[in-house]
């Protein structure tokens, strides 16, 4: 069983977001797997030897689409992602779960498929290029605490964290 490296924090989460794939997002991903050394399977990464690692550490060489993603646009931003890709790439949600949590369902999902031995790179690359794009409005949590949709999506683009911490309110059952 591979580890799982990310936790997806709901309550952090519930800031404006674009609620699909970005047009920039998906060139940096195209442009991320440019060649068949830059993908690999059953590990999230690889180094130069081929030992597996976790998707951000620095020796990395090349990723599955889970780390790829995670590694290009953060945790926060690949949890969206990584819903849309599941209904992409399977063409629907898949009808069974692997736990309560969405985010971590789809993103397993995902591994499965990168790590089918009848999956390789051009079938990868030829998913991601027929991958559509978000072109709509920011969708917005009406609370008056998130940010605009454009200073929110310009901390997701350009990979930087903000140094304020989200705000924490309990759950409402």
């Amino acid at each position: 069983m591979r580890r799982q490296s990310c936790r997806f924090d709901w309550v952090a989460f519930r800031w404006s977001e674009v609620r699909g794939m970005l047009a920039a997002e998906k060139t940096q991903l195209l442009a991320f797997f440019d060649r068949a050394a830059s993908w690999c399977q059953n590990a999230e990464a690889r180094d130069g030897n081929g030992v597996a690692v976790q998707y951000d550490d620095p020796a990395a060489v090349a990723w599955d689409l889970t780390g790829a993603l995670c590694r290009l646009f953060g945790w926060r931003r690949t949890g969206v992602l990584f819903a849309q890709l599941e209904r992409h790439i399977t063409g629907k949600k898949a009808p069974y779960r692997y736990d309560s949590d969405p985010v971590i369902s789809s993103m397993l999902v995902l591994q499965r498929h990168n790590d089918d031995p009848d999956v390789v790179f051009d079938t990868i690359r030829e998913e991601l290029e027929s991958m559509p794009v978000w072109t709509g409005a920011a969708r917005t949590y009406n609370s008056g605490n998130e940010p605009k949709p454009e200073e929110a999506m310009g901390v997701v683009l350009s990979g930087k964290e903000t140094s304020e911490q989200p705000v924490r309110r309990p759950i409402q059952k």
